[in-house]
């Protein structure tokens, strides 16, 4: 009877942190949730590339 509690724990616990993954974007399967590291999350935009002087940093636009 024990076993059967620890098991649908841990069943409700899988499903929980799945269903979170899938609201907070992630693309994560159930069976990986299993495996030790996980594949990529979400998508992250690429990082802002170099300012040149005189222009305005957020749109690129030349100030003059």
């Amino acid at each position: 009877m024990i076993v059967i509690g620890f098991a649908m724990a841990w069943a409700g616990y899988t499903i929980g942190i799945w269903g979170y993954c899938l609201v907070q974007g992630y693309d994560v399967t159930l069976p990986a949730l299993f495996k030790t590291t996980w594949p990529g999350g979400k998508q992250q935009a690429a990082p802002p590339g170099p300012t040149v002087p005189g222009t305005d940093p957020t749109t690129g636009i030349t100030n003059t």
